[in-house]
């Protein structure tokens, strides 16, 4: 199956949260891990609350969505844009690097 959403690289999401533009940034890693460290901006929901939150705190299918968790090794990111996209969004990214 091929990705539906795009990826960010640390430099482009640098650019973003210096630059404040708009777009929401949500870690999906655990509470736990997003208490102890996150990105500047960043709210947490976790990926199987995704459906209830997301439409709350995201009302425009269209706005600029970019989701991480931990890092390299975990998949969540991944999983939530697969989620995000199927709910509707159009422009979901998935930043990689982690925290």
């Amino acid at each position: 199956m091929a990705e539906e959403f795009a990826t960010v690289t640390r430099e482009e999401l640098r650019e973003k949260i210096e630059q404040k533009a708009k777009f929401t940034l949500i870690d999906v890693s655990p509470r736990s891990a997003y208490e102890e460290a996150h990105l500047p901006d960043a709210i947490n929901i976790s990926v199987e609350d995704l459906r209830i939150m997301v439409p709350r705190l995201v009302p425009s299918a269209w706005e600029d969505v970019v989701v991480y968790s931990a890092g390299p090794t975990s998949d969540l990111a991944e999983k939530a844009a697969q989620e995000l996209v199927a709910m509707g969004y159009k422009d979901v990214k998935v930043y990689r690097g982690g925290k």
